[in-house]
């Protein structure tokens, strides 16, 4: 008994709520399972679909892909359906056929809304474009009305012989007609249906939604592999330098680092020819002397001011800062060159904090849909 009325009191409320909510539930449970619950299904099995681009044209073009492939498709499908399950008696349904007989009715309703809205709409906007007409109509009236009024001024002028001059004088000083206003363009916007939404659930179905999510992680993980390759091999070659670059080192060793001062800073802008050029003109290694100690501060000028352009306002007080300091010092090359080197180290590690960052706060939240 006790059971029955606890179902009782489940379908009225049920009954209570509009009918959108299943299926703004049921989106919210669809996007929280695919990009939180089953991350690490999706982790877990990208690596099959990290196509290079010659091959994901062929793929896209409607070449075949693997029984491996269509296998993890099958478990991705069992795993949502289970996970459906489970949604349906959370929001108590017997099961998820309950779920999606009301999800229809709602849209159903949606569209019959939807409709008579239109209908509503459509016939506002007659009224509106009526008016407009009437409107312009009686602003072509007034105009012609006052065309006529003066060929009747002009008329009598000319009965009363008024002076050729004066005429014209008279005339110019007549304000501009106005000429009659257009319609416009009216423009309005439909809010999103239920339809659209239930559609977007629907395609997380479909093998083509499916591949494009394991082809976008795939992308992602490999960026996040580059990521931390790219930083390995920054750290290495800071210590290299540290180890090489020191006070009375050769002029080698100065060249060698100046020349890889010169690469770095071309990188980071590696569509710009215009500042290619600038880069070329402004580190020519011909144009400044490197064999003696004392570094001549031309030859860092361009390299100083292209980071204080690119730095955020407090990397740049302190990287003009160090020029000072380095200019008073009559600094040798080793530390006009470490402190270069550094400052673009320190730009690409911030760079690399943000990303390992937002991948942990992702990381956390679906730990938490997981236990969830």
């Amino acid at each position: 008994m006790e059971a029955k009325g606890s179902e009782d009191e489940t379908k009225d409320s049920k009954e209570d709520e509009p009918p959108s909510k299943v299926v703004i539930d049921l989106l919210n449970f669809a996007m929280k399972v695919v990009h939180e619950e089953m991350s690490g299904f999706f982790e877990q099995h990208c690596v099959l679909w990290d196509y290079k681009e010659e091959d994901l044209k062929k793929i896209t073009a409607g070449e075949g892909e693997t029984l491996e492939q269509h296998a993890v498709f099958t478990q991705y499908l069992e795993q949502i359906n289970e996970r459906l399950d489970g949604f349906a008696r959370t929001a108590g349904y017997s099961d998820a056929q309950g779920v999606l007989t009301d999800v229809q009715k709602a849209v159903d309703h949606d569209k019959k809304l939807r409709d008579q809205m239109m209908k509503e709409m459509n016939a506002l906007f007659a009224q509106m474009r009526l008016g407009l007409e009437q409107r312009d109509k009686a602003a072509a009236k007034g105009t012609e009305d006052d065309a006529k009024g003066d060929d009747d001024s002009t008329a009598s002028a000319k009965t009363v012989e008024v002076d050729e001059s004066e005429a014209k004088e008279s005339k110019a000083v007549q304000p501009k007609k106005k000429k009659p206003m257009g319609n416009g363009l009216m423009l309005f916007s439909q809010p999103i249906g239920l339809e659209y939404l239930l559609e977007s659930v629907m395609n997380l179905a479909e093998y083509e939604t499916f591949r494009m999510m394991m082809i976008m992680k795939a992308r992602e993980r490999r960026m996040y592999r580059q990521l931390e390759e790219r930083g390995n091999k920054r750290r290495r070659l800071r210590e290299t330098r540290k180890a090489e670059l020191v006070d009375g080192c050769s002029s080698d060793v100065v060249r060698e680092q100046y020349s890889l001062l010169k690469v770095r800073l071309g990188e980071m802008t590696p569509q710009r020819k215009d500042l290619r050029d600038e880069l070329d003109k402004g580190m020519d290694l011909e144009r400044f002397d490197f064999d003696g100690r004392i570094a001549d501060p031309e030859a860092y000028k361009y390299a100083m001011d292209f980071l204080c352009k690119v730095s955020s306002p407090s990397a740049q007080e302190e990287l003009k800062g160090r020029r000072e300091d380095l200019t008073q010092q009559n600094a040798p090359h080793c530390d006009w060159l470490e402190a270069l080197h550094a400052h673009i180290d320190a730009i690409h590690d911030n760079i690399e904090e943000v990303m390992l960052a937002a991948r942990r706060g992702s990381a956390s939240a679906e730990a938490k849909g997981a236990k969830a």
